[in-house]
């Protein structure tokens, strides 16, 4: 255990001290030295050493000191909770601009009618295949209520080979799953389904201001601006906050250009959103434009450092240009230094690509899908592997 936490601090290493005291495990001293004593006539030095020297970095650890049988139910309850915080800091990436959340919390865990009881149950697993998982979620589950959480799902997703039948599961068990496609979840047909749909006018100009002004609500001389900023926006949070950070401590004459090109945009487009988000798209440079390209096609999801070499080599100056995407709101960076981005905006810098030969996609600059790539190389319709894909491949040892 603490061999990993050397190797990586970001591992977690929270002791409970459970009738000894922490001196005697840092210090390996009362009832722990009578035991080295015994073990260094088995085990040569080297491994009692490492022994001691793991203790002694345990010992310095905050943790709990359990010293009586009762109040422990109590102790429980705040180690779980000290879990469960880590876990939403370090495994999930959620924005600190959460405007009019709690509306929609209220309208889910109405749906859900959870009513379910304080026993908690955290269980970390690592499967090696699909049956396997699928028999240890029968084993875990089928006794407790359960929440389920599966994100972002599409046409391909059986619900059967990764989770098991929904019979295996209490019937006190709940299922939350988010898709941007309905058709995805014709599979349960007594499923409820909910629509965030558009904020209101206050939650979208307190949202807007959050970041353009980076205030709840705009200064007075930049009211009626921004109030044409909130109404071209029409409540679609992604867009606010795409448009709020490209207008962040920008000139009035930008803002004012920046509207006008908003409201040119024609009621017909087919898809709005993209059209909204590229007006900060269109703001980059060159270099900036070339990274947000790359990681809408290929490093969504993976480490900073992956790609970071290759675009200095490039003289992108990615450090830079990292830095202008994330004030855009275009990318973050999460705690595992990994790139994130959002799947519209993914969607738009694809489209960005394919729009660089519609008739034609193997003449694009960057290829995503290994099945296109593969017929294109079968099939002859290119007589070299994109220099980028082919690097991309070969990071990936592919």
């Amino acid at each position: 255990m603490v061999e990993c936490w050397k190797q990586d601090e970001r591992h977690l290493i929270l002791p409970i001290f459970y009738f000894v005291d922490p001196r005697d495990v840092r210090n390996q001293q009362g009832p722990y030295q009578q035991a080295f004593e015994q073990h260094s006539h088995k085990h040569s030095s080297e491994v009692v050493n490492e022994w001691k020297e793991a203790l002694q970095i345990a010992g310095e650890m905050k943790g709990w000191h359990v010293i009586e049988s009762h109040g422990q139910g109590a102790i429980i309850g705040e180690v779980l909770s000290n879990v469960e915080s880590h876990l939403r800091s370090m495994y999930t990436l959620v924005t600190d601009e959460l405007v009019g959340i709690d509306t929609h919390v209220g309208e889910v865990m109405k749906l859900l009618n959870l009513g379910l009881s304080n026993e908690k149950v955290i269980d970390d697993r690592q499967v090696k295949s699909v049956s396997e998982g699928i028999n240890m979620i029968k084993q875990r589950v089928c006794k407790h209520k359960v929440l389920v959480v599966v994100d972002d799902i599409d046409d391909n997703f059986e619900f059967d080979k990764i989770l098991g039948k929904p019979d295996d599961f209490s019937g006190d068990s709940r299922f939350i799953f988010t898709t941007r496609n309905k058709r995805a979840l014709e599979f349960l047909p007594e499923c409820k389904f909910y629509e965030p749909g558009e904020l209101s006018y206050h939650l979208s100009l307190q949202l807007f201001s959050k970041h353009a002004f980076g205030m709840d609500s705009p200064p007075e001389e930049d009211a009626r601006i921004s109030d044409d900023f909130v109404k071209v926006a029409t409540g679609l949070p992604l867009a606010l906050k795409v448009i709020g950070s490209l207008l962040f401590r920008r000139e009035r004459k930008f803002w004012k250009e920046k509207l006008i090109e908003l409201q040119n945009i024609p009621s017909t487009t087919e898809n709005k959103l993209h059209e909204r988000l590229k007006i900060s798209c269109n703001e980059l440079t060159h270099n900036e434009m070339q990274i947000f390209l790359d990681i809408a096609s290929h490093f969504t999801g993976s480490p900073k450092d992956l790609p970071y070499y290759m675009w200095s080599g490039c003289d992108f100056y990615p450090e830079s240009s990292i830095t202008t995407l994330i004030n855009r709101s275009l990318i973050k960076v999460d705690k595992r230094n990994q790139f994130w981005m959002h799947d519209h905006i993914k969607d738009l810098g694809r489209a960005i690509i394919k729009m660089e030969d519609v008739e034609h996609p193997y003449n694009c600059s960057r290829i995503w899908s290994t099945d296109d790539a593969l017929n294109m190389l079968r099939n002859g319709e290119v007589e070299f592997l994109l220099s980028f894909f082919g690097l991309y491949l070969y990071m990936l040892k592919v």
